[in-house]
């Protein structure tokens, strides 16, 4: 990956909104998914949304900033505004991206695993 990419983070609850939120991003300028991260927070079973998602993209500064208010527009459909986190670093450090980049589901590419 190229270094000084903007990156933006977008923490959702539940998987459909974080699809939601991801489609919007992906329509909202010129960014790559490079990882799609959940969690079970402590006590998970007991609250109505247990799954924690959190979609990260990389791309420009103007790019990832549109990307993320639209995500963040886009989960507001199903997540209450408390229940949502954005952050962009616009030009991120290089020891930082191997943090980004870590994940716990795989993303596999497009049209390439067909």
């Amino acid at each position: 990956m190229e270094k000084n990419y903007a990156v933006g983070m977008v923490e959702v609850q539940g998987f459909t909104t974080a699809i939601l939120a991801g489609d919007a991003a992906a329509k909202a300028g010129d960014i790559t998914i490079i990882a799609f991260d959940c969690n079970k927070p402590e006590g998970g079973d007991k609250v109505p949304i247990p799954l924690l998602l959190q979609l990260k993209f990389v791309g420009g500064v103007s790019d990832v900033e549109a990307a993320v208010e639209a995500a963040r527009t886009a989960a507001l459909k199903i997540n209450k505004e408390e229940d949502i986190i954005t952050h962009v670093i616009p030009r991120s450090y290089e020891d930082t991206m191997k943090l980004v980049e870590v994940s716990k589901i795989e993303i596999k590419g497009g049209n390439d695993d067909e």
